[in-house]
């Protein structure tokens, strides 16, 4: 099927939480920017932030030098969202995330040559998370080939966690988790949304990354939802 995207309204700015951003790869600040949604960049006081959204590439230094003051912050009630943290991890590693919490990640072997996680499925229709996105929208960015949405790792956390999506065989592999700790939550996204919110990103390969309105509506979702 054929879908047919209308372009988002302006967001109200009372909608908008307090966010702080790290984002090496500048795709994901330039995105917001574009959208005017404010932000403060990492690093800076927590008191006054509801959300702190760390892009991929940002993932392991911040996690090590500013482990200390994120846990007093999710635990108190504030959200962290990790975005792809299983990226560039080629052999099995231990990510430090929290005091007490911890992912371990692995590449695996994909004996359907990537067909599975080419696919999300969502587990509550009804989450914000997935708000104005349909079940069929999560079958390959664009609808075609190069439209991957999860890479081929397991990534398992040391604590009980809630499923919001999940792929692969027998749909084993979580891509979206939230993990309560404290008052607060820790969202581990693993759709991958990099390449897919600029619109300028029109490759003309026929596997490249470019511009999707599903990744660009799920980004914003992640930010702006929260948890249920």
């Amino acid at each position: 099927p054929c879908f047919i995207f209308e372009e988002m309204p302006a967001l109200n700015s009372d909608d908008i939480p307090r966010l702080v951003l790290a984002d090496s790869s500048a795709e994901v600040e330039t995105f917001l920017k574009r959208r005017q949604i404010p932000f403060s960049a990492w690093p800076c006081a927590l008191t006054q932030t509801e959300r702190v959204f760390i892009n991929r590439e940002s993932l392991r230094d911040i996690l090590n030098s500013g482990r200390r003051e994120l846990s007093r912050f999710v635990a108190s009630g504030g959200i962290l969202i990790l975005q792809e943290p299983e990226f560039g991890i080629v052999n099995e590693s231990h990510l430090p995330v929290l005091d007490d919490l911890k992912l371990k990640i692995s590449r695996r072997q994909d004996a359907d040559m990537g067909g599975y996680d080419s696919y999300v499925f969502m587990e509550d229709a009804e989450h914000p998370l997935w708000r104005g996105i349909e079940a069929d929208y999560l079958k390959l960015f664009n609808g075609a080939l190069g439209g991957e949405m999860v890479s081929q790792h397991d990534v398992a956390p040391n604590r009980d966690y809630n499923a919001l999506a999940r792929c692969g065989l027998s749909l084993s592999t979580a891509a979206v988790m939230e993990i309560p700790y404290g008052r607060g939550i820790v969202v581990i996204s693993r759709i991958q949304v990099r390449g897919r919110l600029l619109k300028e990103h029109k490759g003309p390969g026929l596997y490249e990354r470019r511009y999707d309105p599903v990744a660009e509506r799920y980004l914003l979702n992640l930010i702006l939802s929260g948890q249920k």
